[in-house]
């Protein structure tokens, strides 16, 4: 499971750079103030940085209990921050739920 979370992250991350990058563009042309294109930028580095911390864990209980805490980080900020961009709640609960698995999986090998 930790190698499933650790390249769907990655690849989850890709796609959501790409659309805060044009959120965030459609939000500076259109001066509205919103801040989801920023945010889900953020969001992106962290499940980034999150999934290739799993992938290189190779199980150590720390790693994984680090990259928990970074998808629940994430998740909590683009909640947060989502504003009009509702694309972001939807990849925001994405990293709520790659934490959730991660800290069974975490209980399972304790």
């Amino acid at each position: 499971m930790r190698k499933t979370i650790g390249i769907l992250s990655i690849m989850i991350s890709i796609i959501v750079g790409l659309q805060s990058l044009m959120a965030g563009l459609a939000n500076t042309l259109s001066d509205n103030g919103e801040t989801g294109g920023s945010v889900g930028i953020l969001l992106s580095f962290i499940l980034l940085t999150a999934g290739v911390i799993l992938l290189a864990s190779k199980g150590a209980k720390g790693m994984l209990t680090f990259s928990m805490i970074f998808y629940l980080l994430g998740g909590l900020l683009g909640m947060i921050g989502a504003g009009s961009y509702k694309d972001l709640v939807i990849w925001s609960a994405i990293s709520l739920l790659f934490a959730l698995l991660l800290f069974f999986q975490i209980r399972k090998t304790a």
